[in-house]
């Protein structure tokens, strides 16, 4: 039977069961053997350089998995962003290819003023009604390379235009036709 006394004081120099057990556990005969060997093992300088190149295989193996896999997420991700990218050039590119021809043959019968104005501040009852004698092209400066409306009818001859599609119409028409174009800053208005 056991010393009461020693069981009880045992068990008040523990903070928690779970320490009292690690304790009570650590002193069985097999545990108490196996440190001896483990103890016995670790002394040997042949065994810590075994356990220095296995984890240097570890690593190493780690790093190819992370590889393979990072390289096969990646080809299989980029190819259809690409694909999807190259469709949203060309249809971008042939709405600015129909909206230039418009422009082209209204530029033919009208002056163009084109008018750089601030998108949040925009509203058609700010500047005067559009004149008759000239197409008005509000250039919002908007610098988003996908705009939904690339060009937004407002009046007869009156249109708010993307940053993206001004540059291609300048590129397109407006540098072609330098004598038909007035440049209005908003504070002229």
């Amino acid at each position: 039977m056991k010393n009461t006394k020693n069981h009880y004081s045992e068990l008040l120099n523990h903070k928690s069961f779970f320490s009292y057990l690690v304790n009570h556990l650590s002193k069985l005969p097999f545990i108490t053997r196996f440190k001896e060997i483990y103890m016995f093992l670790r002394k040997y300088i042949f065994i810590g350089r075994i356990l220095k190149i296995t984890k240097s295989i570890i690593i190493f193996l780690q790093a190819g998995t992370f590889f393979i896999l990072f390289a096969s997420v990646m080809l299989v991700i980029i190819p259809p962003v690409f694909v999807v990218l190259l469709v949203i050039f060309f249809i971008r590119h042939n709405k600015y290819r129909i909206y230039n021809k418009e422009f082209g043959k209204l530029i033919k019968h009208y002056k163009f003023s084109i008018v750089f104005i601030d998108d949040d501040e925009f509203s058609v009852k700010t500047f005067p009604v559009c004149s008759k004698e000239s197409v008005t092209l509000f250039v919002s400066e908007n610098p988003a390379f996908i705009v939904p409306k690339t060009i937004k009818k407002i009046d007869t001859r009156c249109f708010l235009i993307s940053t993206g599609y001004f540059f291609s119409l300048k590129k397109h028409i407006i540098d072609k036709n330098e004598s038909k174009i007035i440049y209005v800053n908003e504070e002229q208005l």
